[in-house]
């Protein structure tokens, strides 16, 4: 078997690939498919081009291709005569095979081996917040509560997203991702108009291996806390959680008796608990023998979605669930999430089927984000039954999301001061509010308390002395560090020269109007100016317009009027920047800059919280 591309070739092309990944496979196994060579899509829109798009998908495994299906859970509700959602995710399709010329299979080391091929990058995941608060998660409960009351369902599994940003390359925050909580079900996915999937999903929906067809809901789950023995075991012994383990159990073998051969439906493990990050998960084993004339497409409309997403019944907890999920006034479409990702070789009837497809839980949905990098989609989700407590399921739902959630910024933000002779912090409010609203929107863990005490036990060690550099930095756990050095003085006198980036800014336009430590670009920069006898180096965005400068902002002085460029256009809001915005003598005002203007300009001020406001030059 030919060497598998390198992931740097394929992140160099623009074409859909796919990684399904099984990081818990033994030692030595080859699970893992890496599927490349891009070659087409074929969709199913609706339930009446199934015998159609199977044809279509039997004649492309007949040529050599190799197929990954993607199902979005929107398309189940067709199978169950049930109204198409009246909320559209972004970039569902219904049923698709997307395929692929090449397939490689590989083991766990060499898929490590294989995302490592790029080298370090600078990436992650921040901003997250619930797309819904958790007084209507509440009443949402409720209304769930009320519907078993009246006899309309057993069971919910209720569902909401959690939305944020990303950074950097997506297939390295899939390998953080992966050594965090490695799954036997992940995918790293690069799809059409670059929208991305991560998958760290532990649970299998169906799989057939000559002719017989396995499905292993998980349903149950609890915190693993100090004990994950101790847990474990409660989870496993727990009446509720069983209970709802059961009924999904009892849902799928009958699902599963619609496409086998009769009298071989069994259930040959219940209530096994495995680790899933930092809660467990409790799952069954169904298994039955494929009846001769079930075919893909067969199989398909007995079993999708597949019921642990749902709840049960299927049809009127799904119709309570169209309700729920997609009413005003924050709809929440669920889209690849709870639908299905996996594979198929061999052919679409039973006798040559070979299939593996998971249920897309613990999965990431990113999509281009117009400033730059992308948004990230992660929806989370409880079965609910008559016994649920909403408060703590709205705990357990933020605690399966944290994978994701918790230290993987993959930044730090900081504020760097000046200590005057007399020992004090200047600016310190205008610097605390800004890291704290910066630490606020990115979630970075920093409350108005604990900055404020280790600020005073800093000032408190700040004695008379030469003018100082004060930097604090804020980890992404929410570590404090400070450090102070002697401020040098600027050499010469007069203004300070600046010189012009032959290139734009590379830093996603929501990131720089936060002080975080993904200064490459502009440290580069810095050492360029430094090394050229100037104070600076200004940049330009992708559009032309000025933005500011590796260190400082930047005011343009225009037929005789003060300008500085606008948040908008991608740039630090300085300190100092703002008290020159409030100074009523200079009356300067924020508007879009050109190239042109800048070199035209009748005068120029650059400004930071260390130098204050510095007259400047370009440099010829």
């Amino acid at each position: 078997m030919p060497a598998p591309p390198s992931l740097a070739e394929l992140l160099a092309s623009t074409e859909p690939f796919a990684l399904l990944d099984d990081a818990r496979a033994p030692a030595g196994q080859a699970r893992s498919r890496l599927l490349h060579g891009f070659t087409g899509v074929l969709a199913c829109a609706s339930v009446e081009d199934l015998p159609a798009w199977q044809a279509q998908l039997q004649a492309a495994i007949d040529a050599g291709q190799h197929v990954l299906l993607l199902a979005d859970y929107q398309w189940g509700l067709e199978l169950h005569d049930l109204p198409p959602s009246a909320c559209e995710h972004d970039g569902a399709t219904g049923l698709r095979a997307l395929l692929f010329a090449q397939q490689q299979l590989l083991d766990t080391t060499e898929v490590a081996q294989w995302l490592a091929t790029p080298g370090p990058t600078r990436c992650g995941l921040l901003g997250w917040r619930p797309a819904h608060d958790r007084q209507r998660f509440i009443q949402s409960i409720a209304r769930i509560h009320a519907a078993i009351r009246r006899g309309d369902t057993y069971q919910v599994n209720h569902t909401f997203a959690l939305q944020g940003l990303a950074h950097g390359d997506p297939a390295a925050i899939h390998a953080q991702l992966r050594q965090r909580q490695p799954a036997a079900f992940g995918a790293l996915i690069r799809l059409p108009q670059q929208h991305w999937v991560l998958s760290l999903s532990p649970e299998l929906f169906v799989r057939v291996d000559d002719g017989v067809v396995s499905a292993q809901p998980m349903k149950g789950t609890v915190a693993a806390g100090d004990n994950p023995a101790e847990a474990a075991h409660w989870l496993a012994t727990d009446g509720k959680n069983r209970a709802e383990n059961l009924m999904i159990v009892d849902l799928l073998r009958n699902d599963l008796a619609r496409i086998a051969l009769p009298g071989t439906v069994q259930v040959p493990a219940l209530f096994q608990v495995q680790p899933v990050g930092r809660v467990l998960g409790m799952t069954s084993t169904i298994q039955a023998r494929l009846a001769p004339q079930t075919d893909l497409a067969t199989l398909l409309q007995a079993v999708f979605p597949c019921g642990s997403i749902t709840g049960a019944p299927k049809r009127s907890t799904m119709a309570l669930i169209q309700q729920l999920e997609t009413a005003s006034p924050q709809p929440h479409a669920r889209g690849l999430y709870t639908g299905a990702i996996g594979w198929l070789q061999g052919g679409t009837d039973a006798a040559r089927m070979q299939l593996c497809l998971s249920v897309p839980i613990r999965t990431i949905e990113l999509s281009p984000h117009p400033g730059g990098g992308h948004y990230a989609r992660l929806p989370v989700g409880a079965g609910i039954t008559i016994d649920s407590d909403a408060a703590s399921e709205w705990d357990e739902c933020l605690l399966k999301g944290d994978f994701a959630c918790r230290d993987m910024a993959g930044l730090s933000l900081f504020e760097t001061m000046r200590v005057d002779a007399q020992g004090k912090v200047l600016s310190w409010p205008a610097h605390r509010a800004r890291l704290l609203a910066s630490a606020r929107q990115l979630s970075l863990p920093l409350g108005p308390n604990t900055l404020d005490q280790a600020f005073n036990q800093q000032q408190g060690r700040l004695a008379a002395g030469p003018p100082r550099r004060l930097r604090l930095s804020l980890a992404a756990d929410g570590r404090l560090d400070w450090h102070c050095s002697v401020l040098e003085p600027l050499p010469g006198t007069g203004p300070v020269t600046l010189l012009l980036s032959p290139s734009p800014i590379d830093t996603p336009h929501w990131l720089l109007a936060h002080k975080t430590d993904l200064r490459q670009q502009y440290d580069q920069a810095i050492a360029t100016a430094t090394a050229a006898g100037a104070f600076d180096m200004l940049f330009f965005n992708a559009q032309g317009q000025l933005t500011e400068g590796a260190r400082s902002n930047v005011f343009v002085k225009l037929a005789g009027h003060w300008y500085t460029p606008p948040v908008a256009a991608g740039l630090l809001p300085g300190v100092m920047r703002g008290q020159l915005l409030a100074d009523p003598t200079l009356k300067a005002r924020e508007r879009t800059i050109t190239r042109d203007e800048l070199l035209a300009a009748q005068e120029l001020l650059v400004c930071n919280a260390l130098r204050g406001a510095l007259p400047a030059v370009l440099a010829p």
